[in-house]
């Protein structure tokens, strides 16, 4: 056997488990994954949640700002850098 016809039979055998592999389909060996369907109504709710967590910050940034007890402190950048 030349070296062309053993490359043409390991061709013809990769061509094989390749048309096996396509036969037995996706699901050979591997779980399928289901998606689960979203819950519009859960999302909305911690949305919602979420939301009124922010406000509250919110409402303790302008609380603080209107107090005027907000301190600042003003740096030069480091002219090094």
């Amino acid at each position: 056997m030349n070296t062309t016809s053993r490359l043409l039979a390991v061709v013809i055998v990769l061509q094989g488990l390749a048309l096996a592999a396509l036969m037995l389909g996706p699901s050979a060996g591997l779980p399928q994954a289901s998606a689960q369907p979203a819950d519009s109504g859960v999302q909305r709710v911690q949305m919602i949640e979420q939301q009124r967590e922010t406000n509250q910050r919110l409402q303790s940034l302008i609380d603080l700002l209107r107090s005027g007890d907000l301190k600042v402190k003003v740096t030069l950048p480091d002219p090094a850098k």
